[in-house]
């Protein structure tokens, strides 16, 4: 318990706290359009991870394993439902949440 403490306090100093604000903005006068984000709370599909892994450039390996973009998209078959799996784990709620 001590260590979140520190931790809270730490970042408490770093940030400061939400002060009230005296005068707001109205977007809606404005006629600032508003948007339908909700989708960037889904999923990402095997789509769409399979289409970055295509744009991945061949001979250059993106941090930290040092596996090639060719490396991904010939072994995609294979590796596929492992990678999928790993960018499920770090994006779920459970991963993110404490």
């Amino acid at each position: 318990m001590q260590k979140a403490g520190i931790i809270d306090e730490f970042y408490f100093s770093l940030l400061g706290q939400n002060a009230a604000r005296k005068r707001t903005i109205n977007l809606e006068a404005l006629g600032v359009p508003s948007h339908d984000l909700s989708e960037l709370d889904a999923p990402f599909s095997e789509e769409e991870v399979w289409s970055s892994i295509k744009m991945l450039p061949p001979n250059k390996a993106p941090e930290p394993d040092g596996f090639t973009g060719r490396f991904y998209q010939a072994c995609w078959p294979i590796i596929k439902k492992e990678v999928i799996e790993a960018i499920s784990a770090v994006w779920s709620e459970s991963a993110i949440k404490p």
